[in-house]
């Protein structure tokens, strides 16, 4: 039994925790309203260090609250603006950028986040049309120069816009973002790609080292781009070459396809290997795809897996998602998935990428049989992967790469039993 005196302290204990906490609730109330007690300029800094620390909603609401008082305080009005843009209200963002400039039409902030809202809504001669207008103004604005370059870039003008890069850069040697872009285009200007990739996969148990060689020239142009392959596997003391073409063309503005054929006469490949498929880009950095591939193993049927995916850009980042159904009427319908996590750095060639997948293997490297494969064969193993990749742009055009993938891998003699795969690889290529 407590005395007296326990249950007293207790309670005073108590009463202290609550006037504690009833303080603190008080000093957050007080603090959450002090803001609206200062002058317009302390708000709006407060509000721009908001903005900057991912609390769009809050610096929003203190800058609205700015505006009711003081309608043409432009730069109240332009990070508004830009908050918006931040979180995809272009049309929104759009309109405010554009009152401030109707009341304020040499205002050079607006016209570079309007500039910015057009880019990044991807209406790139929207965007050209009013660099044009603003250098009329502001003639030696970098950050206009460097809009004005990256717009014409989108809009295929790569001419005109290494004219305006390599003037920028005479004027300002250290602008990094100029000199990252127009390496980035003269890059796009090298037309053919050659290389070689050499893998080797490791079997826990059972079976030697099989071993996989691709040698490839690949070209663009301002239709799409070609690419030519010759690969050659070494497995269960077998080799065998097959030769394959992957074609990319631009269909419309947003819209490409894929399209590949590749034919082998060894047990190691499908004996005629073909796909097709085709792939959106829509509005908020988002793409989409659907097609099939088709696989013939000296028999009469044709094997035919049918693929999706889904892909994210996002800043510096892209994810994507790809499916794989296989239908099969006696075992049934065949599902996998596979995920890709990009990370990109100072440009497209170079970037570390996390893969993740699990479903019936869609990949015929995988098949242990030394007498070759089958088309009942291919949809019956589970298989599970986890695997790094990563690729370097070096000088003089230069790029390499590796890889390395742990596959957890079904039997083929012994279903529900697995082998562990480990698959290594270098790349190595030149644009020119």
């Amino acid at each position: 039994m407590r005395t007296k005196n326990q249950i007293s302290q207790i309670i005073r204990a108590l009463v202290l925790l609550v006037m504690l906490f009833a303080s603190v609730l008080l000093h957050a109330q007080k603090n959450e309203i002090d803001w609206r007690t200062l002058n317009a300029d302390d708000i709006f800094q407060q509000a721009r260090a908001k903005a900057f620390n991912q609390q769009r909603e809050e610096a929003r609401e203190m800058l609205q609250f700015i505006l009711r008082n003081n309608p043409d305080y432009f730069d109240v009005r332009i990070l508004y603006a830009r908050t918006l843009s931040w979180d995809n209200r272009f049309t929104e963002a759009r309109e405010e950028l554009q009152l401030v400039l109707s009341k304020s039409p040499k205002n050079e902030d607006a016209f570079m986040a309007l500039t910015d809202v057009e880019i990044w809504s991807s209406n790139f001669q929207t965007a050209l049309n009013i660099c044009n207008q603003a250098l009329n103004l502001f003639p030696v604005n970098n950050d206009l120069l460097l809009k004005k370059a990256f717009s014409l870039n989108k809009l295929a003008r790569d001419e005109e816009a290494l004219v305006i890069l390599n003037d920028l850069l005479a004027i300002n040697p250290g602008n990094n973002e100029a000199a990252a872009l127009r390496k980035a285009i003269q890059s796009d200007k090298l037309k053919f790609t050659g290389g070689v990739n050499y893998g080797i996969d490791w079997f826990s148990r059972y079976f030697d080292p099989a071993q996989n060689l691709s040698l490839q020239l690949s070209r663009t142009a301002h239709w799409g781009s070609a690419l030519a392959r010759l690969n050659y596997s070494r497995r269960f003391n077998q080799s065998g070459i097959q030769p394959e073409v992957e074609v990319y063309p631009r269909i419309y503005n947003g819209v490409y396809a894929y399209l590949n054929y590749g034919y082998s006469n060894s047990n190691l490949y499908p004996q005629h290997r073909s796909g097709a498929e085709l792939f959106f880009r829509v509005p908020k950095s988002l793409e989409f795809s659907g097609g099939l591939r088709n696989l013939y193993f000296n028999t009469d049927n044709i094997r035919t897996i049918l693929t999706t995916s889904a892909s994210w850009y996002f800043k510096s980042n892209l994810i994507t998602l790809r499916s794989y159904i296989m239908p099969e009427k006696e075992i049934g319908t065949s599902y996998s998935l596979a995920l890709t996590f990009r990370k990109y750095f100072k440009d497209n060639n170079t970037y570390v990428s996390l893969n993740a997948g699990a479903g019936y293997s869609p990949d015929e490297r995988r098949i242990q049989n030394s007498s070759g494969l089958s088309d009942d064969q291919l949809f019956k193993l589970k298989t599970q992967r986890l695997g790094i990749v990563f690729q370097k742009s070096l000088i003089n055009n230069w790029i390499i790469g590796g890889n390395l993938e742990i596959i957890n891998q079904e039997l083929i003699f012994d279903l529900d039993q697995y082998v562990l795969i480990t698959s290594t690889g270098l790349m190595i290529r030149k644009q020119f």
